[in-house]
């Protein structure tokens, strides 16, 4: 007959979970605050970064002219991105669509 394994219950294993998915969105949240400073305030109105996955930045723009500066500004935004956070940030991804509600 098996032995039967240490195993911990499911409720003990929350608090390990939420701090391991607290610590991925971390860099994300930090850039998030500090957007108008990275970018400009008139450029954060229209922008904001939404994921930070692989070295790539991601960030929504809900209109194209803003797409346009963002991307004239890439080196720059990078540059300030990767002083603010730990992660390494090597792309700068522009998606259109809708800001999410902050």
């Amino acid at each position: 007959m098996p032995k039967p394994r240490d195993e911990a219950p499911l409720g003990a294993l929350i608090p390990d979970v939420l701090r391991r998915l607290q610590e991925a969105h971390q860099p994300v949240q930090v850039l998030q605050e500090h957007w108008p400073r990275i970018v400009g305030r008139k450029l954060a109105g229209h922008s904001q970064p939404v994921s930070l996955r692989k070295g790539r930045l991601t960030v929504v723009v809900d209109h194209p002219g803003e797409t346009f500066a963002l991307n004239y500004q890439r080196v720059e935004i990078l540059r300030r991105a990767q002083a603010l956070t730990a992660s390494p940030i090597e792309a700068l991804v522009l998606r259109p669509g809708s800001l999410p509600k902050r």
